[in-house]
């Protein structure tokens, strides 16, 4: 049993040893950038983002339209999805890019109505007023969250809530 141990102290010394030596600290540092010099970012493609409709009236300042790819293609996908009525396959890209850009308006907006068409008429409520409360000054876009609110009240029978949020949406017009 003592020689054993003999032979596995050095053998196992020697395993570690080298272990250690293929990993140093200088391979686990980060690059070193000149101080005046830029790092260089992976070059993408740039696409225009489809444009915002107009305010319906006033000088309201709309929300600015999504500027990452990923997130104008998967609203692009989206899109697709609505118009082809997958409309399960619609809100998980919304989501997805809304993972991205969790503070757009329009996204919310995008996926409160394809929750209203799944027939989730509370869920599109509430993410239509999460779409207002980052619309800032797009009047267009409260409007537009508005008229989703009156028709998902509607939509539950709810006729008193639905003639009030036709009201609030005509105070956007």
């Amino acid at each position: 049993m003592n020689g054993l141990l003999r032979l596995f102290i050095p053998a196992a010394l020697v395993l570690l040893s080298t272990a250690c030596a293929t990993y140093t600290v200088d391979e686990r540092r980060p690059p070193v950038i000149e101080r005046g010099s830029a790092p260089t970012e992976p070059e993408f493609p740039r696409t225009e983002p489809a444009p915002l409709p107009p305010p319906v009236s006033g000088t309201a300042i709309p929300a600015p339209p999504p500027e990452n790819s990923a997130v104008i293609a998967l609203m692009e996908r989206a899109d697709r999805q609505y118009q082809t009525r997958d409309l399960d396959a619609a809100a998980a890209s919304l989501e997805r890019a809304l993972r991205i850009e969790p503070r757009n308006a329009l996204l919310w907006h995008r996926l409160a109505a394809v929750r209203l068409d799944l027939g989730q008429q509370d869920q599109a409520i509430q993410l239509a007023n999460k779409s207002n409360s980052l619309a800032g000054g797009d009047r267009g876009l409260q409007a537009r969250n508005w008229q989703l609110i009156a028709n998902a009240r509607r939509a539950k029978g709810d006729l008193a809530g639905a003639q009030a949020a036709d009201q609030k949406a005509a105070q956007f017009e």
